[in-house]
């Protein structure tokens, strides 16, 4: 089960990006999104994603520090859907050139690595909280925009 949430957390977000027209990386939450800036390294909890060139449509990925889920948004509507349970790790997205090294910049060109570090109860029949069994998972991929403008 671990490894189907994670397919479909990583194929809601691969299709949105692969389907972009403007992808920014940077910090968000379920109200705000904060590009990350220029000269500094392109990551942080969140992604927006623009399926157009018009701005005020946009899907936004983050990860809600509270309940630790992987969360979309899409601006017109006030439904926010969970994609991911049980994070463990802050930075999930980063902007990258094609050797892997983080960008700076708004590269037109970039890919954007997205890690996803969770864990899951091991045995439903054992003890659960403090002294449980957990495994921990990590996820990591690179995606990029079909159509490269």
């Amino acid at each position: 089960s671990a490894s189907a949430s994670a397919r479909s957390a990583l194929n809601s977000v691969r299709d949105d990006i692969r389907q972009a027209k403007i992808i920014y990386v940077g910090n968000g939450n379920a109200l705000s999104f904060t590009n990350a800036p220029n000269g500094k390294p392109q990551e942080g909890n969140a992604i927006q994603i623009y399926p157009t060139t018009s701005t005020n449509t946009y899907i936004r990925y983050y990860v809600n520090p509270v309940t630790r889920q992987l969360e979309r948004k899409v601006n017109s509507s006030a439904t926010i859907k969970p994609v991911a349970f049980y994070l463990t790790n802050s930075i999930d997205f980063r902007a990258e050139d094609y050797e892997g090294n983080a960008l700076t910049n708004n590269q037109n060109n970039r890919l954007v690595r997205m890690i996803l570090e969770h864990y899951q109860w091991e045995f439903p029949v054992a003890r659960a909280g403090v002294g449980g069994h957990y495994d921990y998972y990590r996820l990591q991929t690179r995606m990029t925009r079909r159509a490269i403008e």
